[in-house]
């Protein structure tokens, strides 16, 4: 228990502990969610070999980095963000994580993360071998993001994506995994790459994950969202407050968030996000009017607005 004999510093100390009751009353605890892809693929750089429409949108690996003959592999993974985070989250962090299940090198590659800028197809092909198979209507390739290229080439064969978002040392060997992380000081382009994506869905056309391609041998085969284990995306995220209006039994209203709202016995009404005009419902009573007479089952709002003075809820005039 505070105990002082000033006035004032009471007042101050009084003042400090509403502000810190308040602030305390519409803090809000961050969240996480765990996320596979909706979609993934592989598209083969083998141009001139027969190859380059290839594609492995059903098989259960994906494969990034350049092979011994030194053509190169790309993979592509999209994750559903704005259906599962409330819209207007802040994102914290984000880390992205593919199990490696074949190697064909005994050192470490560089890995960048690239968000795409346009839409590409998924299909309905395997892989076949590490080559891939031939390509269906809709099935994302080297040259074509939906083939056959006739319905949309890429702008830039191997892919339309932005600069790197982020960067990750695979490793090689089976049975490892290649992280990348992203946080407001470690690759924060990725942690940009998800908001967007939040704030505008129609924008989300996922990441291309480009190896190491300046040396043979340094592909890596992952398991895909066909495969076990499943990529996976863990996203750390601060829901927005929201506020409403707040309303009280005595028909008052305050705009408040609906932790605030309920905690001071008030019901939110998420349909208004204002007390101007004021949604809530109104009690009814008696109404002393300005000239002295008294009017019974008068809702409050209307007895005060015409300059009377508002009795009770179920007040009556006799």
């Amino acid at each position: 228990m505070l105990t002082t004999r000033e006035p004032g510093l009471l007042i101050q100390l009084q003042t400090l502990l509403f502000v810190l009751l308040c602030t305390a009353s519409v803090s809000v605890s961050a969240a996480q969610v765990t996320l596979t892809p909706v979609k993934d693929n592989t598209i083969f750089g083998d141009v001139g070999s027969g190859y380059e429409d290839n594609t492995c949108g059903t098989g259960d690996s994906l494969f990034s980095g350049q092979t011994d003959e030194n053509y190169s592999r790309r993979a592509l993974l999209k994750f559903d963000i704005a259906g599962n985070i409330p819209a207007n989250a802040i994102i914290d962090s984000v880390s992205l994580t593919l199990r490696i299940n074949r190697s064909r090198d005994n050192q470490d590659a560089d890995m960048t993360l690239h968000p795409l800028s346009r839409d590409w197809g998924e299909g309905t092909v395997g892989c076949g071998d590490g080559k891939g198979s031939g390509a269906s209507t809709g099935d994302a390739t080297w040259q074509a993001a939906m083939h056959p290229p006739t319905q949309g080439n890429w702008t830039t064969p191997g892919g339309d994506f932005a600069a790197a978002s982020a960067t990750a040392s695979v490793p090689s060997g089976n049975n490892q995994s290649g992280v990348w992380i992203g946080t407001a000081t470690v690759n924060p382009g990725m942690v940009a790459d998800v908001q967007n994506w939040l704030d505008n869905d129609a924008g989300n056309h996922g990441w291309i994950v480009v190896g190491d391609e300046n040396r043979q041998k340094t592909v890596r085969r992952f398991d895909s969202r066909e495969g076990n284990p499943q990529p996976v995306l863990v996203v750390d995220f601060t829901p927005a407050v929201v506020s409403y209006a707040c309303c009280f039994a005595n028909g008052n209203c305050t705009v408040a968030d609906t932790t605030t709202c309920t905690s001071q016995g008030g019901n939110p009404d998420t349909n208004n996000n204002s007390c101007s005009p004021n949604p809530c419902p109104q009690p009814i009573g008696a109404c002393c009017n300005y000239d002295q007479s008294c009017s019974d089952t008068v809702p409050r709002d209307v007895c005060e607005s015409a300059g009377g003075t508002f009795q009770s809820g179920g007040s009556a005039c006799t």
